[in-house]
């Protein structure tokens, strides 16, 4: 907790009041320094030159709680490679288990002037949250220029959030595979990997809809006057699933020029859109239509007071038609494109080196590149359809030298990013009605760099 220096004594006027956490009793000193002038230097001490004068008496209370939490994380790992087949057959694997516990604070003495934690100690029961990481990776050599390879995946990420239910949501989870082809071809002067890839980040944070909430409360307020306790911005879990190729080739033409292509495909959506709230409500459909017909009590939040089918008082079929057209948004998040997403991206980069002519010329090298990526989903159509943005094109150069310096290699370079300066705002979040959001690319910059080696 912090402890913040206050007037114990105001007036209790309007100006003063009596509650010594009020702003206008917060005490600030103002110090001056004489750097060059007799006497102590730097502020006073509070402690050691307290006021007792004029109605203002300066003393420390807590005017609020600050978080006093702790973790513990606990982590066991073995990992292991084999080579089977006579070495044609390589295969990799991993374990690892993560735990953590989080503790958070108790107050244990509150400062009788203003009902606020002076210390506080940590709660012995924790949150916990645990998880299992597993990889595998195999790479099958077919031909000394061609092999087969295959990965998987997974890992889990604790995340805090309370469901309508009343309890955690659990960890985030994500599971990544991959399988492909690899070459290496012309006495490995070109390396070249088509790859097929499918990614899930399960149980993603996100917030419910604070209608749904009242509503349902509506609800049990009409079945029985009671008004359940009900996390007030209750949170829930989504899924977004991946997929996509990838083919990359690297080739060196010569000895003094290389090359390197670069495309991607990748699609993603949404899925598995709030399951604890849609449960929820499919768990008591039942006992409240059968109640349909029954008045919901004023006041009434979040349910129109006239139902408008009818034209009359509000019911608790009323407050399920608002939950329907809730879970009708919700649905419909199902299937959306991930917003941001590039279905196309690629580069191509090359470099070559001089080994001959003056010596100023002998051992520079000379790249460039050229980055693309496709228009990005920038916003929804009645939150559903994409509302695409701009694709942008950069392009990139880059002069490198070897030097020799007192018997020692010396490696300078220069980068050049993107040369053509390409500063057209980036639209970040946009529907058919306009833009609401840019972002701002990074324009032309330059670095110089150098290495030695000792």
């Amino acid at each position: 907790s912090t402890l913040f220096e206050v007037n114990l004594t105001p007036a209790g006027d309007a100006l003063f009041p009596l509650n010594v956490t009020n702003i206008n009793n917060r005490i600030y000193r103002r110090v001056y320094l004489d750097p060059f002038g007799p006497g102590r230097k730097g502020g006073v001490d509070p402690l050691a030159h307290s006021i007792n004068q004029n109605g203002v008496t300066s003393g420390f209370v807590g005017i609020q709680q600050r978080p006093y939490t702790a973790q513990e994380l606990r982590t066991e790992m073995v990992a292991g490679q084999a080579k089977l087949l006579k070495d044609h057959l390589v295969v990799t694997g991993g374990w690892r288990r993560d735990e953590q516990k989080n503790f958070t604070g108790i107050a244990t003495v509150a400062d009788p002037r203003t009902g606020f934690p002076m210390q506080t100690r940590l709660n012995p029961v924790s949150i916990d949250y645990a998880g299992e990481t597993t990889t595998l990776g195999t790479v099958l050599h077919v031909r000394p220029w061609a092999a087969l390879f295959y990965n998987r995946s997974n890992n889990f990420n604790p995340q805090s959030g309370v469901s309508i239910y009343n309890t955690e949501i659990g960890p985030r989870l994500g599971k990544g595979e991959d399988y492909g082809l690899k070459f290496r071809l012309f006495g490995g002067k070109v390396y070249a990997a088509a790859t097929r890839y499918t990614t899930s980040d399960l149980n993603r944070r996100i917030f419910n809809d604070a209608a749904i909430n009242s509503a349902i409360l509506e609800i049990y307020e009409a079945l029985d006057g009671s008004t359940p306790i009900l996390p007030g911005q209750n949170q829930d879990g989504a899924d977004t699933e991946g997929k996509g190729y990838e083919f990359e080739v690297v080739t060196n033409l010569t000895p003094q020029w290389r090359m390197a292509f670069n495309l991607a495909q990748t699609e993603g959506t949404q899925a598995n859109y709030a399951p604890n709230i849609r449960a929820y409500i499919a768990g008591n459909r039942a006992t409240w239509t059968a109640a349909g017909a029954r008045s919901l009590i004023s006041p009434i939040s979040g349910v129109p007071a006239i139902d408008p089918k009818t034209g009359r008082a509000a019911t608790i079929q009323t407050a399920l038609d608002v939950l329907d057209a809730g879970l009708v948004n919700i649905g419909g998040q199902n299937g959306v494109t991930q917003r941001q997403l590039r279905e196309y991206t690629g580069s191509v980069f090359t470099t070559y080196t001089f080994d001959f002519g003056p010596r100023w010329l002998k051992d520079l090298s000379v790249g460039g590149g050229v980055r693309y990526r496709g228009k990005p989903v920038v916003g929804y159509i009645n939150g559903l359809a994409p509302v695409y943005g701009d694709s942008d094109v950069k392009v990139d150069l880059l002069l490198k030298k070897q030097l020799r310096l007192m018997n020692r290699r010396v490696r300078v370079q220069a980068n050049f990013d993107n040369v053509l300066n390409e500063n057209k705002p980036i639209v970040a979040d946009a529907d058919l009605a306009g833009v609401y959001r840019h972002l701002y690319p990074s324009p032309f910059r330059w670095s110089l760099s150098a290495t030695l080696d000792f």
